[in-house]
């Protein structure tokens, strides 16, 4: 019996360890289904990443699209932030560089139209002619201060579509020191000297830097033989004054516009006698002007008329003046014009001071050789005569508007070009009909290939 229960127990505790099994089973599947439902809540928040990520990276180069180009119907702005440098104080052996950077703070296209400079400096073409707004470029100046002393100011004029400042100007400017220094560097005798011979002229010649010396070797005067001159040692070495003494009558009338040399023996360190500073330093002109007035003055002396290759019959007109001199009392009796068109309206100004204004002035060579006679009541000057001077500069035929009418002349001086006519407009040809209208009927068939 013992056995019979044993084996009874054990099949109804089997029995419910199978049952219990398939209850559990049945239990984990709604979780499996919980856990099913949830994915598609996950799915959203993977997509909205890309929704919202391209949004603000666009948003941050809008802008910068915005400020790079130019507003339709902005202005332009030239601008510079710097538009002096000064170099302070450099010897003239030395070259002086500078860079100017040149801005457009406006909303529309700057366009640089040139750069231009004054005499002794030197400027590069700026990197970019066209400046989109905020943008900018380099304009390098060089000034070159070889022969140069005391202050120097040289601009630079850039010229551009700034509506506001259509001309900007840059500055350079500083003192440059010469090892020589010659004062003065032009000796003015005057521009009304009557007397025969004029007073004695002083030029100072000293050194400017330290441990510098030199010797006055010697002083020519081969272009003034009617002068002297005579060295004055004030320092051995430093200092020295050369005097400026006329020896000659000059001849009234004469207008002296000459230079004579001081020759040294000076020399820079670290440079041979080849250098152009040195040169300089050996052989330093001095200018000197003066004009000696005659009985009758006469300004200009000679009527110089350029001449005009493109057109035979174009005119100009210049004045005279006529005063008294060295002899009072001038009055102008006549004026006898060389030719019947060339008219003279005689104004007079003061007494014994009269200005001419010589009128319909052919400007070619048929003018050469002729005169104005000025007769006046002058006894050592009765007669006044006055030439004309051509002075005959070829043109070139560069502009387009010659070529256009049809008006280029043969250079007699240069290459013989031929006349080029345009026909009527009537007349013209007419052009072909552009590529572009053919180009949508075989781009269809290209691409189907």
């Amino acid at each position: 019996m013992s056995k019979g229960k044993f084996f009874l127990v054990f099949v109804i505790a089997l029995t419910l360890v199978i049952v219990l099994n398939s209850c559990g089973g049945q239990k984990t599947e709604p979780s499996a289904q919980k856990t099913t439902t949830t994915a598609p809540v996950e799915e959203p928040k993977k997509e909205t990443p890309p929704e919202t990520g391209p949004a603000p990276s666009a948003q941050p180069s809008a802008p910068k699209v915005e400020v790079a180009s130019p507003v339709a119907g902005g202005k332009p702005k030239i601008v510079c932030d710097e538009p002096e440098y000064d170099f302070g104080e450099k010897r003239n052996d030395e070259k002086i560089e500078h860079e100017f950077i040149v801005k457009n703070s406006g909303d529309g296209l700057l366009l640089i139209n040139s750069v231009k400079t004054t005499c002794g400096c030197t400027v590069a073409q700026p990197e970019k002619k066209e400046l989109q707004p905020n943008e900018s470029t380099k304009i390098k100046a060089t000034l070159t201060l070889a022969n140069r002393q005391g202050p120097q100011t040289k601009n630079i004029t850039v010229e551009s579509n700034d509506p506001e400042n259509p001309v900007l100007t840059l500055t350079i400017k500083g003192v440059a020191t010469a090892p020589i220094i010659i004062e003065p560097r032009t000796i003015n005798l005057g521009t009304s000297i009557i007397d025969d011979l004029v007073e004695e002229k002083i030029v100072e010649v000293k050194g400017n830097i330290p441990d510098f010396s030199f010797n006055i070797t010697n002083v020519d005067m081969s272009s003034l033989p009617q002068f002297k001159a005579e060295v004055e040692t004030v320092e051995p070495g430093k200092n020295y004054k050369v005097k400026l003494i006329q020896t000659e009558k000059i001849e009234p009338g004469t207008t002296l516009s000459k230079s004579f040399t001081i020759e040294t023996d000076a020399s820079l360190p670290g440079k041979d006698e080849k250098d152009p500073s040195v040169s300089f330093l050996r052989k330093i002109p001095v200018s000197v002007y003066g004009r000696f007035i005659a009985e009758v003055d006469v300004s200009p002396e000679v009527i110089s008329i350029r001449s005009n290759n493109e057109d035979p019959e174009a005119k100009t007109q210049q004045y005279l003046r006529i005063k008294e001199g060295r002899e009072k009392g001038l009055k102008i009796t006549e004026v006898v014009s060389p030719t019947p068109d060339i008219q003279v309206e005689l104004t007079e100004r003061a007494p014994g001071d009269y200005l001419l204004l010589v009128k319909n002035i052919p400007m070619n060579n048929s003018i050469k050789d002729k005169e104005i006679i000025v007769k006046t009541t002058s006894a050592t000057k009765p007669e006044v005569k006055i030439p004309f001077k051509v002075i005959d500069i070829p043109n070139l035929p560069t502009r387009p508007g010659n070529v256009m009418k049809g008006n280029i002349k043969p250079n007699s001086q240069g290459p013989q070009l031929p006349s080029i006519k345009i026909p009527p407009k009537n007349q013209l040809p007419k052009p072909p009909p552009p590529p572009q209208q053919q180009a949508p009927e075989n781009k269809p068939s290209e691409t189907k290939q």
